[in-house]
């Protein structure tokens, strides 16, 4: 009696429990870098697009569901950052252009932060992680205000220590898709 009562039980605790009570296997070798993200492109005049020349990264401004304060501004500036490392990385094809000198540009490149989310989620039934996912778009403008490119991209990652690092790759990638689609 006593032995079908502690099976019982025994049993229960395991159906809730699972396994995410056993501990987690650990891979051999070296762990590979993320995966390479590229964000949704619409390229709409490529013959301008390739031509290259001097080019305007404004600051992202914010969306319509996301406040507009320090931590956000300090988000904009490392998406700049990230994108002008992008340019500078890849062929000689753009000179990006300081504030002061935004007047002389050819193209200009404008942005909005469609969303700006950290979430705390379970990894294992007793373990949380943070959920850093950060949505842009945005497009490059001719001087004429022709509309030359469009961008959509979206990063979630948890493995960052915060907005920072993630706005600086979402940046990247953006950058590095102006790249692509201009060969």
């Amino acid at each position: 009696m006593i032995r079908k009562g502690f099976l019982s039980v025994l049993c229960v605790a395991l159906f809730l429990g699972g396994c995410s009570s056993l501990p987690g296997r650990e891979r051999v070798g070296s762990v590979s870098p993320r995966a390479q993200a590229v964000p949704r492109t619409k390229v709409i005049n490529a013959e301008r697009l390739s031509k290259g020349g001097k080019i305007f990264v404004r600051p992202f401004i914010p969306g319509e569901f996301v406040t507009y304060d320090e931590e956000f501004a300090r988000v904009s500036l490392y998406v700049l950052k990230g994108f002008l490392t992008a340019l500078q990385q890849g062929p000689d094809l753009y000179t990006p252009l300081g504030p002061d000198e935004a007047g002389q540009s050819e193209l200009v490149v404008e942005g909005r932060i469609l969303e700006k989310k950290a979430r705390r989620v379970f990894e294992k039934l007793w373990k949380r992680k943070t959920v850093y996912i950060l949505k842009t778009e945005g497009s490059v403008v001719d001087r004429d205000d022709k509309t030359v490119m469009y961008f959509t991209h979206e990063l979630r990652r948890d493995d960052v220590d915060g907005f920072n690092d993630l706005a600086e790759e979402v940046g990247h990638d953006i950058g590095r898709s102006v790249l692509i689609s201009s060969r």
